[in-house]
């Protein structure tokens, strides 16, 4: 059984999502139609006004200040390592958080792939049954060398 919402609750509701009965929750938009109509009305005049305003530009000072902290970091920051190719997997490596995270990934990884391969590879390699039976055949009477496949 489902409780009855507080009018407090309602106005809350209205408060939150505004007038338009698609920005409510499938399951309380019944309650719009409970909303006192004056502040359903100035609901609506503030949905309209927050519609059709836009944000100011941000100060230029403020700009300034943010593409300054940009560089600033950028000047800080470690330069990636372009050199030769055990540079850059060290980089590599110690992003992915060195010994203590990637090495048991990467060891697992071998494992599985070690098991698996080493799983599957008498599956894979099983002669077809039919070509024993074929040779057989073609041992016995040359007119079966032909079916050899």
């Amino acid at each position: 059984m489902k409780r009855p919402i507080s009018p407090s609750r309602r106005d809350e509701l209205l408060a939150i999502h505004g007038a338009d009965p698609a920005h409510w929750p499938a399951d309380a938009r019944a309650l719009l139609a409970e909303c006192d109509p004056h502040q359903l009305a100035a609901e609506a005049q503030l949905d309209d006004w927050l519609a059709s305003s836009s944000a100011p530009p941000a100060p230029a000072a403020l700009r300034a200040a943010i593409l300054m902290q940009a560089a600033a970091a950028a000047r800080a920051a470690p330069p990636l390592p372009r050199n030769n190719l055990r540079d850059a997997l060290l980089w590599l490596w110690q992003e992915l958080g060195g010994a203590r995270l990637a090495a048991p990934a990467f060891a697992l990884a071998l494992v599985a792939g070690l098991t698996l391969g080493g799983g599957l590879s008498p599956l894979l390699h099983q002669p077809d049954a039919g070509v024993e039976d074929v040779l057989s055949l073609a041992q016995i009477d040359e007119r079966y060398l032909a079916l050899n496949p």
